[in-house]
Protein backbone atom coordinates (compact mmCIF):
# COMPACT_ATOMS: atom_id res chain seq x y z
CA UNK A 1 0.00 0.00 0.00
CA UNK A 2 0.94 3.22 -0.78
CA UNK A 3 1.82 6.26 1.76
CA UNK A 4 -0.55 9.39 1.41
CA UNK A 5 2.59 11.63 0.20
CA UNK A 6 2.58 9.16 -2.95
CA UNK A 7 -0.74 8.91 -3.35
CA UNK A 8 -0.55 12.53 -3.24
CA UNK A 9 2.25 12.67 -5.57
CA UNK A 10 -0.06 10.63 -7.99
CA UNK A 11 -2.81 12.89 -7.75
CA UNK A 12 -0.59 15.50 -9.42
CA UNK A 13 0.62 13.50 -11.84
CA UNK A 14 -2.89 12.62 -13.02
CA UNK A 15 -3.47 16.28 -13.65
CA UNK A 16 -0.18 17.05 -15.07
CA UNK A 17 -1.78 14.39 -17.81
CA UNK A 18 -4.95 16.44 -17.98
CA UNK A 19 -3.26 19.90 -18.06
CA UNK A 20 -0.79 18.13 -21.01
CA UNK A 21 -3.92 16.71 -22.72
CA UNK A 22 -5.79 20.82 -22.50
CA UNK A 23 -1.70 22.27 -23.79
CA UNK A 24 -1.81 19.59 -26.82
CA UNK A 25 -5.12 21.03 -27.96
CA UNK A 26 -4.49 24.38 -27.46
CA UNK A 27 -0.95 24.48 -29.45
CA UNK A 28 -2.91 22.94 -32.64
CA UNK A 29 -5.65 25.16 -32.14
CA UNK A 30 -8.24 22.97 -32.08
CA UNK A 31 -10.67 21.05 -29.49
CA UNK A 32 -10.14 17.98 -27.69
CA UNK A 33 -11.26 14.14 -29.66
CA UNK A 34 -13.61 12.18 -28.46
CA UNK A 35 -10.96 9.75 -27.58
CA UNK A 36 -9.44 12.34 -25.61
CA UNK A 37 -12.26 14.24 -23.97
CA UNK A 38 -12.51 9.96 -22.67
CA UNK A 39 -9.34 9.82 -21.45
CA UNK A 40 -9.37 12.81 -19.90
CA UNK A 41 -12.81 11.81 -18.17
CA UNK A 42 -10.99 8.65 -17.27
CA UNK A 43 -8.09 10.46 -15.88
CA UNK A 44 -10.57 13.06 -14.11
CA UNK A 45 -12.38 9.94 -12.25
CA UNK A 46 -9.20 8.08 -11.22
CA UNK A 47 -7.68 11.41 -9.26
CA UNK A 48 -11.37 11.71 -7.24
CA UNK A 49 -10.80 7.91 -6.34
CA UNK A 50 -7.31 8.22 -5.36
CA UNK A 51 -8.60 11.74 -3.29
CA UNK A 52 -11.46 9.41 -1.38
CA UNK A 53 -8.30 7.50 -0.85
CA UNK A 54 -6.26 10.16 0.73
CA UNK A 55 -9.27 11.61 2.68
CA UNK A 56 -9.78 8.03 4.33
CA UNK A 57 -6.11 7.06 5.24
CA UNK A 58 -5.87 10.68 6.49
CA UNK A 59 -9.13 9.88 8.64
CA UNK A 60 -7.17 6.79 9.90
CA UNK A 61 -4.78 8.64 11.01
CA UNK A 62 -6.50 11.07 12.89
CA UNK A 63 -8.55 8.65 14.91
CA UNK A 64 -5.45 5.72 15.39
CA UNK A 65 -3.11 9.58 16.88
CA UNK A 66 -6.67 10.49 19.14
CA UNK A 67 -7.07 6.53 20.60
CA UNK A 68 -2.89 6.60 21.43
CA UNK A 69 -2.65 10.11 22.82
CA UNK A 70 -3.95 10.10 26.56
CA UNK A 71 -7.54 11.32 26.90
CA UNK A 72 -7.88 14.12 29.38
CA UNK A 73 -9.45 13.62 32.73
CA UNK A 74 -8.78 9.87 32.32
CA UNK A 75 -6.82 8.28 34.60
CA UNK A 76 -4.08 5.70 32.84
CA UNK A 77 -5.20 1.94 33.47
CA UNK A 78 -3.70 0.15 36.25
CA UNK A 79 -1.48 -1.94 36.19
CA UNK A 80 -0.96 -5.36 37.91
CA UNK A 81 1.00 -5.78 41.36
CA UNK A 82 4.16 -6.68 41.37
CA UNK A 83 4.55 -9.85 42.77
CA UNK A 84 8.97 -8.66 43.01
CA UNK A 85 7.67 -8.27 46.78
CA UNK A 86 5.71 -11.31 47.44
CA UNK A 87 8.77 -13.13 46.07
CA UNK A 88 11.25 -11.66 47.06
CA UNK A 89 10.18 -11.48 51.02
CA UNK A 90 8.91 -14.89 51.14
CA UNK A 91 11.40 -16.54 51.80
CA UNK A 92 12.35 -14.08 54.77
CA UNK A 93 9.07 -15.17 56.34
CA UNK A 94 9.48 -18.54 55.73
CA UNK A 95 13.27 -17.96 57.24
CA UNK A 96 12.14 -16.38 60.38
CA UNK A 97 8.92 -18.86 61.18
CA UNK A 98 11.65 -21.40 60.88
CA UNK A 99 13.62 -19.88 63.26
CA UNK A 100 10.89 -18.99 65.73
CA UNK A 101 10.36 -22.90 65.94
CA UNK A 102 13.71 -23.74 66.41
CA UNK A 103 13.44 -21.19 69.54
CA UNK A 104 10.20 -22.80 70.83
CA UNK A 105 11.02 -26.33 70.32
CA UNK A 106 14.40 -25.31 72.35
CA UNK A 107 12.59 -23.59 74.84
CA UNK A 108 14.98 -20.69 75.19
CA UNK A 109 14.47 -18.25 78.04
CA UNK A 110 15.80 -15.40 75.44
CA UNK A 111 13.09 -13.14 73.92
CA UNK A 112 12.04 -12.81 70.39
CA UNK A 113 12.19 -9.53 68.87
CA UNK A 114 9.61 -9.55 66.26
Amino acid sequence: MKTITQYRQEIKDLTNKVGDLDAAATSASRDLTNEEIDLKNDILDKIEDVEKLVLALERQEKVLERLDSPQPGKRPPKTAPSTKWVWTTGPRISSLLSALRWLLLCRLDCPVVL
